[in-house]
């Protein structure tokens, strides 16, 4: 049951954002990162206490729905561990390390940066967290 109604703009956004989740090799794209921030605002604008994790969860749900209706997502592996690393490690490391200056919600530019990192690969369960060091996030927004 959907929680949210976002609109075939948003609609559209979500499946490219899951397209470039899914098929990216982790180049930066302008264009994932208009869409992630429309549908963050968007979020934000259903719903004042929409976090990060609001918009993992939502896209993991529609990955879901795409997997089962458009065979582009049939092998959605690719989405799938970028979501989870990102949701279930990236983030909340990042939030726990520097929770002494964070005090607001995550900002959409490291959230866009962190899936682009998680796209580069390998693109396994095992490889996922263990590769993907906080530390690397903060050397890679300054090249």
């Amino acid at each position: 049951m959907e929680k949210y109604s976002l609109g075939p703009e948003i609609e559209k956004a979500i499946e490219q954002v899951l397209g470039y989740l899914n098929f990216s090799s982790g180049l930066a794209d302008p264009a994932f990162e208009q869409n992630l921030n429309q549908l963050w605002a968007r979020l934000c604008d259903l719903d004042e206490h929409a976090t990060w994790r609001t918009v993992g969860d939502l896209l993991i749900e529609k990955l879901g729905g795409l997997r089962r209706g458009n065979a582009s997502f049939s092998d959605a592996t690719q989405a799938e561990l970028v979501l989870t690393a990102v949701c279930d490690h990236i983030l909340p490391g990042y939030l726990k390390f520097h929770q002494n200056v964070l005090f607001t919600k995550m900002k959409v530019c490291f959230s866009t940066r962190s899936c682009s990192r998680a796209s580069a690969g390998p693109h396994s369960s095992r490889d996922c967290p263990s590769r993907l060091r906080l530390s690397s996030y903060s050397r890679s927004s300054r090249d």
